[in-house]
């Protein structure tokens, strides 16, 4: 059973672009692994998502949202991108290292605004 929703205010295209960029990045961090997106609320904001890669290089760059980073195992240019799009929102994204784990996660702030709306994000990593 999903928790209640709870309301944000952002733009739906920049929020959609932004997780299908972490995921890809996330993806290209666990070329032999799986990547696993998760939901749920949380305090004073909304953790939007919660995504899990497993099993990562042991050699990642210090910072995973700068462009190219260090390292050819870095999520090129996926990552800073949609880290911007998140921080445009009045959100943020951090990323969290657990033994061969990487998890991100997206937290933007709750809205005051009534809830108009329930439903999917439709998420597509297809290109144009």
């Amino acid at each position: 059973m999903c928790p209640e929703p709870v309301p944000v205010t952002v733009d739906a295209h920049q929020i959609q672009r932004a997780l299908v960029e972490l995921l890809l990045g996330a993806a290209a961090l666990a070329p032999h692994g799986s990547v696993k997106l998760c939901t749920s609320p949380g305090r004073n904001t909304v953790a939007v998502a919660r995504i899990l890669a497993e099993p990562v290089e042991q050699h990642l760059p210090a910072d995973l949202f700068e462009p190219f980073g260090d390292s050819h195992v870095s999520g090129g240019l996926m990552l800073p991108l949609s880290k911007r799009l998140i921080n445009n929102q009045d959100g943020r994204v951090n990323v969290q290292r657990h033994d061969n784990r990487l998890e991100f996660v997206v937290e933007l702030p709750a809205s005051n605004a009534p809830l108009v709306a329930v439903g999917t994000l439709p998420i597509s990593a297809a290109g144009p």
